[in-house]
């Protein structure tokens, strides 16, 4: 354990990424599972979005267990760690759209929060991904026009 509780910080914060970022892969899955009559590009979009999530579940697990955290267990756990609400309110292509915006702001946030307690190994994967997450927002957001 680190003097600073700096690792418990990161750990902590890598929790609450999983939780969320679980959640948006589970409304995104839905989404997808759920398309009656979808256009294939939105289907084609659903499917990238579900492995980028899946990217992004996999490097914070690694992460989180180099700062020697561990995964938050079973989906009660998920759903209360969660900063973006229950999986059972799914919503529609538009809240899927802020949840990823929502996810975006919470990488960054967490990123400055961690380089602060000298983690830049931490902030810089963050910070790597929020791109991404934006970009992700903005194709959803598009796919409701």
């Amino acid at each position: 354990m680190d003097p600073d509780g700096s690792s418990e910080l990161a750990a902590s914060g890598l929790q609450r990424i999983i939780a969320d970022t679980f959640v948006l892969r589970f409304r995104t899955e839905f989404l997808l599972w759920n398309a009656v009559g979808d256009t294939p590009d939105r289907t084609h979009l659903l499917r990238s979005l579900i492995s980028l999530l899946n990217y992004l579940l996999e490097i914070a697990a690694v992460r989180l267990k180099i700062v020697g955290g561990s995964p938050p267990e079973g989906l009660e756990r998920l759903r209360k760690l969660a900063s973006f609400g229950d999986t059972a309110g799914v919503g529609d292509l538009r809240d899927l759209a802020l949840g990823y915006a929502v996810a975006a702001t919470d990488f960054q946030r967490l990123a400055t929060i961690v380089r602060a307690n000298g983690d830049e190994v931490t902030a810089h994967m963050l910070l790597s991904q929020v791109g991404r997450l934006e970009e992700a927002a903005y194709r959803v957001a598009r796919a409701v026009e």
